[in-house]
């Protein structure tokens, strides 16, 4: 299955931004920030179950948009997330910014 052609297919724009494992990162932040500031209609971000997703989210929550932390941790479990390691990962960014 070619992802990015089919979305190319479809005329729609593909960014990939890979996350390893629970490591979401500030330039992986910045980047998703970036992505989105860059575009006027809706985006589809998904990985495989969504784990990552909903930790993105929630790090993209607080960092970018000054979300409160609880509110922004079930924002990104109604995204999917549900690893209490990824929550670790991102409490730990958290913690650091």
């Amino acid at each position: 299955f070619d992802e990015p052609a089919l979305v190319e297919e479809l005329e729609m724009e593909y960014v990939h931004i890979p996350i390893r494992s629970s490591r979401i990162t500030r330039e992986i932040v910045d980047r998703f920030t970036e992505v989105l500031a860059g575009t006027s209609g809706p985006v589809l971000v998904h990985c495989f179950v969504s784990v990552r997703v909903g930790g993105l989210w929630m790090a993209y929550l607080c960092l970018a948009r000054d979300m409160d932390v609880e509110e922004a941790l079930e924002a990104g479990k109604a995204a999917g997330l549900n690893s209490a390691t990824i929550i670790d990962a991102v409490m730990s960014l958290l913690e650091n910014r």
